[in-house]
């Protein structure tokens, strides 16, 4: 696999940047104090993974202990330092990657980050105080809705993606899949049911955006509830089968045309 990201994927990260720098005061309040960030639009092999999983935002402890420069980081650089997140042996990834990566590995045993089958990205690049706790619960929505904008520009540079992962919620209100249902259409992303629809905190859907028609599997539990991801990876072991097919099977196609 090749290690650098395209000149295209470093395009859309200093785009990212610039909109970031730009709007990071409209939702200040639910930043953390005194902690420098950066955007994060991905983290790992973004164009050449098979499977990305999804979440909300970046974690504020991903800024912890200077694994960061204080300092703003050029495009090329930064695109460079996340394209290699899973290699790299001076700044250790995040725990919280460690229980998708258990769930992954349920589908098989190379299914990792590390490997580069596996990409990470998030419907915000922001970092702010975790979901639960952010003071300003409505501009937090607000800026998640908003940030969708980077979400299909995304999924393009991810040609290589057979299927996501998606996992978790937004709010006590919405899971994140329901979010990205009803706000996604903003940003023509379209989100299609594919089973009996007879649970919301789990299920399988389809995502179109462009030209891009993907599977999905979405699970309510997410990395970052209580019981640290176990049920996520309960989710996605009992649902094996069928996620495992979708992966084989899938290929990129005109949107729509994913079989049930």
């Amino acid at each position: 696999m090749k290690s650098k990201p395209s000149s295209k994927l470093i395009g859309l990260v200093a785009k990212i940047q610039k909109q970031v720098e730009n709007t990071n005061s409209t939702y200040a309040e639910n930043f953390v104090s005194n902690l420098i960030t950066h955007p994060i639009p991905f983290f790992g092999k973004l164009e050449e993974a098979e499977i990305l999983t999804v979440g909300l935002n970046p974690s504020p402890r991903e800024f912890d202990n200077a694994r960061w420069p204080d300092s703003k980081i050029a495009p090329e650089l930064l695109a460079s330092e996340l394209y290699k997140y899973f290699e790299n042996d001076y700044r250790l990834w995040h725990p919280w990657f460690e229980k998708w990566a258990a769930a992954t590995s349920q589908l098989e045993t190379n299914l990792q980050y590390k490997s580069g089958r596996v990409a990470h990205i998030d419907l915000s690049p922001r970092a702010t105080q975790v979901m639960s706790r952010v003071p300003e619960v409505e501009t937090f929505a607000k800026m998640i809705r908003e940030d969708l904008v980077w979400l299909p520009a995304l999924i393009e540079c991810a040609k290589s993606a057979k299927i996501l992962l998606i996992a978790g919620a937004v709010n006590r209100e919405k899971y994140l899949i329901e979010f990205l249902a009803k706000h996604g259409r903003e940003y023509q992303i379209a989100v299609v049911r594919k089973d009996d629809g007879t649970s919301r905190s789990l299920g399988f859907y389809e995502l179109r955006v462009g030209s891009r028609s993907l599977p999905v599997f979405f699970s309510g539990s997410s990395p970052s509830a209580r019981d640290k991801g176990e049920k996520l990876t309960r989710n996605i072991s009992t649902h094996r089968e069928k996620i495992f097919k979708l992966l084989a099977d899938s290929t990129t196609r005109p949107a729509g045309t994913t079989g049930n």
